[in-house]
Protein backbone atom coordinates (compact mmCIF):
# COMPACT_ATOMS: atom_id res chain seq x y z
CA UNK A 1 0.00 0.00 0.00
CA UNK A 2 3.08 2.21 0.93
CA UNK A 3 4.42 2.14 -2.32
CA UNK A 4 1.09 2.66 -4.63
CA UNK A 5 0.73 5.81 -2.37
CA UNK A 6 4.49 6.97 -3.50
CA UNK A 7 3.34 6.27 -6.31
CA UNK A 8 -0.06 8.34 -7.13
CA UNK A 9 2.01 10.73 -4.85
CA UNK A 10 4.60 11.03 -7.62
CA UNK A 11 2.01 11.15 -10.48
CA UNK A 12 0.70 14.08 -8.32
CA UNK A 13 3.73 15.94 -8.43
CA UNK A 14 4.93 15.73 -11.61
CA UNK A 15 1.12 16.82 -13.29
CA UNK A 16 1.19 19.71 -10.31
CA UNK A 17 4.87 20.56 -12.09
CA UNK A 18 3.64 21.06 -15.15
CA UNK A 19 0.96 23.37 -14.41
CA UNK A 20 3.16 25.49 -11.94
CA UNK A 21 5.55 25.59 -14.97
CA UNK A 22 2.98 26.59 -17.57
CA UNK A 23 2.26 29.72 -14.80
CA UNK A 24 6.16 30.69 -13.88
CA UNK A 25 6.70 30.49 -18.08
CA UNK A 26 3.88 32.35 -18.92
CA UNK A 27 5.42 35.36 -20.70
CA UNK A 28 7.59 33.00 -22.76
CA UNK A 29 4.22 30.76 -23.61
CA UNK A 30 1.90 33.64 -24.28
CA UNK A 31 4.70 35.46 -26.75
CA UNK A 32 5.33 31.87 -28.70
CA UNK A 33 1.84 31.18 -28.86
CA UNK A 34 0.55 34.42 -29.84
CA UNK A 35 3.76 36.02 -31.69
CA UNK A 36 4.43 34.19 -34.95
CA UNK A 37 6.43 36.41 -36.38
CA UNK A 38 10.91 35.64 -35.55
CA UNK A 39 11.66 38.95 -36.19
CA UNK A 40 9.98 40.47 -32.79
CA UNK A 41 13.00 38.44 -31.19
CA UNK A 42 13.37 41.37 -28.77
CA UNK A 43 10.22 40.57 -27.17
CA UNK A 44 10.85 36.78 -27.19
CA UNK A 45 13.92 37.40 -25.00
CA UNK A 46 12.12 39.64 -22.94
CA UNK A 47 9.54 36.91 -22.22
CA UNK A 48 12.29 34.75 -21.99
CA UNK A 49 14.38 36.75 -19.40
CA UNK A 50 10.84 37.26 -17.62
CA UNK A 51 10.40 33.28 -17.62
CA UNK A 52 13.73 32.26 -16.00
CA UNK A 53 12.69 32.53 -11.98
CA UNK A 54 10.14 29.95 -13.18
CA UNK A 55 12.28 27.50 -14.32
CA UNK A 56 14.93 28.01 -11.52
CA UNK A 57 11.95 27.55 -9.07
CA UNK A 58 11.60 24.11 -10.46
CA UNK A 59 14.64 22.96 -10.38
CA UNK A 60 14.54 24.31 -6.68
CA UNK A 61 11.34 22.59 -5.63
CA UNK A 62 12.30 19.25 -7.41
CA UNK A 63 16.08 19.16 -5.87
CA UNK A 64 13.99 19.25 -2.72
CA UNK A 65 10.52 17.27 -3.62
CA UNK A 66 10.87 13.72 -0.88
CA UNK A 67 7.61 11.96 -3.11
CA UNK A 68 10.76 11.69 -6.12
CA UNK A 69 12.65 9.68 -3.77
CA UNK A 70 16.42 11.25 -5.32
CA UNK A 71 19.60 11.05 -3.25
CA UNK A 72 19.93 14.63 -3.30
CA UNK A 73 15.82 14.79 -1.80
CA UNK A 74 17.13 12.25 1.07
CA UNK A 75 19.85 13.97 1.87
CA UNK A 76 18.38 17.34 2.42
CA UNK A 77 15.77 15.69 4.16
CA UNK A 78 18.75 14.24 6.64
CA UNK A 79 20.09 17.82 7.02
CA UNK A 80 16.91 19.17 8.19
CA UNK A 81 16.26 16.30 10.89
CA UNK A 82 19.72 17.00 11.97
CA UNK A 83 18.93 20.59 12.02
CA UNK A 84 15.91 20.60 14.07
CA UNK A 85 18.22 18.61 16.59
CA UNK A 86 20.58 21.61 16.71
CA UNK A 87 23.02 21.02 13.65
CA UNK A 88 23.44 24.15 11.38
CA UNK A 89 23.51 23.99 7.48
CA UNK A 90 26.83 24.51 5.81
CA UNK A 91 26.95 27.83 4.04
CA UNK A 92 27.14 25.94 1.00
CA UNK A 93 24.02 24.16 1.43
CA UNK A 94 20.58 26.02 0.58
CA UNK A 95 17.50 25.49 3.15
CA UNK A 96 14.87 23.47 1.12
CA UNK A 97 11.63 24.64 -0.38
CA UNK A 98 9.88 21.69 0.25
CA UNK A 99 9.61 20.51 4.15
CA UNK A 100 10.39 16.11 4.21
CA UNK A 101 7.27 15.48 5.51
CA UNK A 102 5.50 17.43 3.05
CA UNK A 103 5.32 14.93 0.09
CA UNK A 104 2.81 15.78 -2.15
CA UNK A 105 3.51 19.82 -1.88
CA UNK A 106 4.41 22.12 -4.85
CA UNK A 107 2.37 24.70 -5.20
CA UNK A 108 3.08 26.58 -2.34
CA UNK A 109 6.81 25.78 -2.11
CA UNK A 110 7.10 26.52 -5.82
CA UNK A 111 6.08 30.35 -5.42
CA UNK A 112 8.37 30.33 -2.56
CA UNK A 113 10.91 29.43 -4.15
CA UNK A 114 10.28 31.68 -7.61
CA UNK A 115 10.01 34.66 -4.99
CA UNK A 116 13.14 33.95 -3.09
CA UNK A 117 14.72 33.20 -6.67
CA UNK A 118 13.65 35.59 -9.21
CA UNK A 119 16.10 38.23 -8.63
CA UNK A 120 19.43 35.98 -8.23
CA UNK A 121 17.66 34.29 -11.85
CA UNK A 122 17.24 37.91 -13.43
CA UNK A 123 20.39 38.64 -12.95
CA UNK A 124 22.40 35.41 -14.04
CA UNK A 125 19.96 35.31 -17.31
CA UNK A 126 20.76 39.44 -18.17
CA UNK A 127 23.97 38.83 -19.38
CA UNK A 128 22.82 36.19 -21.17
CA UNK A 129 20.49 37.98 -22.95
CA UNK A 130 22.25 40.96 -23.90
CA UNK A 131 23.72 38.53 -25.67
CA UNK A 132 21.47 36.77 -27.72
CA UNK A 133 20.09 40.38 -28.38
CA UNK A 134 23.67 41.34 -29.57
CA UNK A 135 24.04 38.64 -31.58
CA UNK A 136 20.25 38.51 -33.45
CA UNK A 137 20.97 42.61 -33.64
CA UNK A 138 24.42 41.64 -35.69
CA UNK A 139 22.98 39.19 -38.08
CA UNK A 140 19.60 41.62 -38.68
CA UNK A 141 22.34 44.31 -39.40
CA UNK A 142 24.62 42.06 -41.63
CA UNK A 143 21.77 40.04 -43.64
CA UNK A 144 20.62 43.70 -44.46
CA UNK A 145 23.94 44.39 -45.32
CA UNK A 146 24.79 41.16 -46.60
CA UNK A 147 22.73 41.35 -49.41
CA UNK A 148 23.85 45.15 -50.42
CA UNK A 149 27.85 43.59 -50.19
CA UNK A 150 26.76 41.03 -52.44
CA UNK A 151 25.08 42.84 -54.89
CA UNK A 152 28.14 45.13 -55.32
CA UNK A 153 30.15 42.29 -55.70
CA UNK A 154 28.18 40.86 -58.63
CA UNK A 155 29.04 44.15 -60.42
CA UNK A 156 26.13 46.31 -59.79
CA UNK A 157 26.52 49.64 -59.40
CA UNK A 158 23.40 50.44 -57.25
CA UNK A 159 21.62 47.91 -55.29
CA UNK A 160 18.41 48.86 -56.70
CA UNK A 161 19.50 47.69 -59.72
CA UNK A 162 20.54 44.42 -58.13
CA UNK A 163 17.06 44.14 -56.69
CA UNK A 164 15.63 44.85 -59.91
CA UNK A 165 17.76 41.95 -61.57
CA UNK A 166 16.20 39.53 -59.46
CA UNK A 167 12.72 37.90 -59.64
CA UNK A 168 12.32 38.06 -56.02
CA UNK A 169 13.79 39.99 -53.05
CA UNK A 170 13.12 40.64 -49.66
CA UNK A 171 11.20 43.84 -48.58
CA UNK A 172 14.85 45.41 -47.44
CA UNK A 173 15.48 45.95 -51.09
CA UNK A 174 12.56 48.41 -52.18
CA UNK A 175 9.61 45.79 -51.64
CA UNK A 176 9.86 43.63 -54.45
CA UNK A 177 8.61 40.28 -54.19
CA UNK A 178 7.49 38.02 -57.02
CA UNK A 179 8.54 35.02 -56.87
CA UNK A 180 11.72 32.45 -55.72
CA UNK A 181 14.97 33.91 -55.30
CA UNK A 182 16.46 33.46 -58.73
CA UNK A 183 18.61 35.89 -60.96
CA UNK A 184 17.47 36.72 -64.64
CA UNK A 185 19.70 35.47 -67.03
Amino acid sequence: MFAIMGLVSSIYVLLIAGWCMLVGTAPLLAVVFLVRDLSYYPLYILAALLSAPGLAAMFAVFRDQPSLASWDAALRQRLVTDRMQGWQLPDWIASPYVHPDASGALIRPYFKAWWKLALRSWLIALPFALAAFACLYDAQIAGVFGLRFASIARGYSDFDSACSSLSHCPDSCGGISQGPLVADS
